[in-house]
Order: structure tokens, then C-alpha cells, then sequence
């Protein structure tokens, strides 16, 4: 039996000694130049400009959708795709606990109600078993969230939304390139939304995109983000309905342009590193990467480890702490149940709490965080290692052996 090693969190050598590797986003060189040749261009019309035009050319093309819409964030792209779908005040959109809030602040501003499903332990997203007992007849749209550039299950949620007449509108904001069953996320359901902020695969400054393939759709997205103005001059002359200023702005879009020319590079790069990462801590007792079945592909917006402290022999922090003590960026918990938030366990308590947020139906004791048992383990079976286009593969190498070293160390120390 080999020597076990020492952590380094007991006083042994770490494993990574050497930094990891760095880049930019941005190629400034090449989006100083576009940005350039724009402003030299002439004026920037607002909403339909050129930059934006090519934007919205460029995304019909790489998803292959009908209607693509940019919106100045990911967060204004959630709630646009809500309103066009059809959610009115005291609507339900079933959702997951562990997301951002800009998944949950389109839903409030519209005066629904989030409804969170519990999440699949092996998978720390909702799917249909999940979002099953939660529907009611007051159900409009069911919002999955594809979270860390891993798919969840859209079959499911696809079939169970035909069941009861439901829309689905996917975040995609971790997500840009995953892929379900080989269909790009963000295509499978009525709508898709992405982010395109600087945390993103993709970074534009801010912006985000509604995708979908049905034309109503897409024409009342177009609307809600554009205060209602008609650009096509083919409907009313002035607004017909209450909308927002959610464009996208020329500036953003160029950004945008030269980012989207290398999303499958990066998208590419980011699945073969969690790859190469999930096969090299393959058997280890209580740990593994979250990672969709095969065929389905993440774009890994970083690595996740799921730890099941009973098998492992410690808990996400500790396990964080000692791949840390080995020169490993990690922490933990990687997300916690936005149900334990002071938002909501002011709601939790009064339904009228907040005088700019009073849906009808809305009831005391609807966000009770225990309701989701799975979501609030996360806070002691999650780690987050990086993972990005940057890493070099003696950064995931290094990575794996970390992992490999702290796993035997408390594996031995359990026995």
C-alpha cells in the first residue's frame, strides 16, 4: 500500500506550486478596432442600429432560432421572456433555490410568484420529478435554470409542461454552448435567455438575449424591451402597451460581436478541461464533478464537486480548505438556498412586506426554506474548483491530483 501523503493543511508540500494560467475576455486590440470603425461610422440608432442588426443576425444563425432579442442584462432578458410568454400578476413560475437573484427579479417585477422546487441531489437542478408536485392550476411557466454550463434534464421538463399546457423559459446564463442531447440549450423550450456580463462565458461589459423560435414571441419581447416602439413601422404609432427601456446599446452589441466570434472556441475549450477533470477523479468514493449523461455536453462555467461527506469522510468546507492548503482555487458551498435570504423570509412571514411587490394569492409560509431539503445540503456537499479557458492542463492535472490527495487522506482517516 503506498504512503499516504500529507496535506499541506498538516504542514506537507502542496501540490500546485506554480500559478495558473491567465487571459483576458477581451481581445482588445480587435474590439478597440471595431468599436473604432463603429463610432466613425455615423450615428447609433437606438434598438435596430447596425451593430445590433449583426448581433441578432449572428445569434439566429449560431442557435438556429428565429427571433433573437438583445436586452441590456441577463436579468432584464429573464423578465422580458416571462412577460411575453404570458405571466400576470399572481401567476406561478416554478423555478429553482439555487440560482441568482435576476432569475427571481423578473418574476416579482411582474407580480407572480417564484415557486421553488427542490433540486435533484445528483445534479443540484430542477427537473421533472422535482417540479412535478408543485404545479397547480395557477402554473404559467416553468423556469429551469441550466446552472456551472451543465444542461438539465429538457426531455422531462419539455414532456411535463406539454402535459399541462405550460411554458418553458430556460436560463441559460452559466450555459452559453451546452448542449442537451445534442440540441443547444436554450432552444428546447418556448424561450431561452443569456448573459452576456463579465462573470459569463462570453463578457459584452452587460447585455443579454431572449431566444425563441416563435415569432409572437419574439415580436412582444422586441416591444416590452423597446418601450413599446414599433421600429418596423408597421403597427400603432405610438406605444400600445407599459414597457421598459431594457435595450441593448450599439456599444454593447459590438462588444458582443466580437465575443460571439469565439463562443465555440471557448465553450469547446471549457468542456474538454471538465472532461479531462471528471475522468481523472472518476472512482473516488463520495466525490465527482457535476457533468451531464453523455451525449449531452457542459460548458463548465467552472468545476463543481458534489461530496458526500458520509463516503468521503468530510464536509464541502473542509474538503475546500485543504484543496486550498494545496495551492487550489476552491471554495464552498458553491450556492445557497435563495429561500433562507432576508427577501423571502420577509415574505415568508408577510405577503405584504414590501409595497412594490403584493401579488394576488400570495399566502404566509410560501417560502419556507426546509421545503427544500436538497438545496440546503448543498451548503455542506458543494465545492467550486476553477475551471476556465485560461487553464492549462497541468492546471487540471494538478488539479486531479489535489483532489486524489485530500480524497486519500480522509478516506484513510474514516477507515
Amino acid at each position: 500500500m503506498a504512503e499516504l501523503e500529507a496535506l499541506a493543511l498538516n504542514g506537507g508540500p502542496k501540490v500546485k506550486a506554480t500559478p495558473y494560467g491567465t487571459g483576458s475576455k477581451h481581445d482588445a486590440d480587435a474590439e478597440a478596432e471595431a468599436l473604432r470603425a463603429r463610432l466613425h461610422a455615423g450615428p447609433m440608432p437606438l434598438a435596430m442600429g447596425p451593430a445590433i442588426l449583426d448581433l441578432r443576425a449572428r445569434l439566429r444563425e449560431l442557435f438556429g432560432v428565429r427571433c433573437a432579442v438583445p436586452t441590456s442584462s441577463g436579468t432584464a432578458a429573464v423578465h422580458a421572456g416571462l412577460a411575453a410568454l404570458g405571466v400576470v400578476p399572481g401567476d406561478e413560475v416554478i423555478t429553482t433555490p439555487l440560482t441568482d437573484h435576476g432569475t427571481m427579479i423578473g418574476i416579482m417585477q411582474l407580480n407572480a410568484i417564484p415557486v421553488c422546487a427542490d433540486v435533484n441531489p445528483h445534479t443540484m437542478m430542477i427537473d421533472a420529478e422535482t417540479i412535478a408536485p408543485h404545479i397547480t392550476p395557477r402554473t404559467r411557466v416553468l423556469l429551469p435554470v441550466h446552472l456551472f454550463g451543465c444542461p438539465t434534464d429538457m426531455d422531462g421538463i419539455a414532456r411535463l409542461a406539454g402535459q399541462h399546457g405550460l411554458k418553458v423559459l430556460e436560463d441559460c446564463a452559466q450555459s452559453w454552448m451546452a448542449e442537451w442531447n445534442g440540441r443547444l440549450v436554450g432552444t428546447l423550450g418556448h424561450a431561452g435567455i443569456f448573459s452576456i456580463n463579465e462573470s459569463k462565458h462570453i463578457s459584452a461589459g452587460e447585455g443579454g438575449v431572449v431566444l425563441t423560435d416563435d415569432e409572437a414571441v419574439g415580436r412582444y419581447t422586441d416591444l416590452f424591451v423597446d418601450k413599446c416602439y414599433d421600429r418596423t413601422g408597421q403597427g400603432a404609432a405610438g406605444p400600445a402597451m407599459p414597457a421598459l427601456n431594457y435595450r441593448m446599446s450599439e456599444v454593447n452589441a459590438v462588444l458582443a460581436i466580437e465575443q460571439l466570434k469565439r463562443v465555440r472556441s471557448i465553450a469547446a475549450r471549457r468542456y474538454e478541461l471538465g472532461e479531462m477533470l471528471a475522468e481523472g477523479i472518476e472512482g473516488l468514493a463520495g466525490i465527482r464533478l457535476v457533468r451531464p449523461p453523455a451525449p449531452s455536453k457542459a460548458s463548465y462555467w467552472h468545476g463543481v464537486l458534489l461530496i458526500e461527506p458520509e463516503h468521503a469522510g468530510v464536509d464541502a468546507a473542509g474538503f475546500a480548505r485543504a484543496l486550498a492548503a494545496e495551492g487550489i482555487s476552491a471554495g464552498a458551498p458553491v450556492s445557497r438556498n435563495i429561500l433562507a435570504w432576508p427577501l423571502f423570509q420577509k415574505l415568508d412571514a408577510d405577503p405584504r412586506a414590501f409595497p412594490t411587490y403584493i401579488p394576488p394569492g400570495l399566502e404566509k409560509g410560501r417560502f419556507d426554506p426546509e421545503s427544500c431539503p436538497n438545496a440546503n445540503a448543498m451548503a455542506v456537499r458543494s465545492v467550486r474548483v476553477r475551471l476556465d479557458q485560461f487553464s492549462t492542463d497541468a492546471d487540471i492535472q494538478e488539479t486531479i491530483r489535489a483532489i486524489r490527495k485530500v480524497a486519500a487522506w480522509y478516506a484513510a482517516k474514516g477507515a
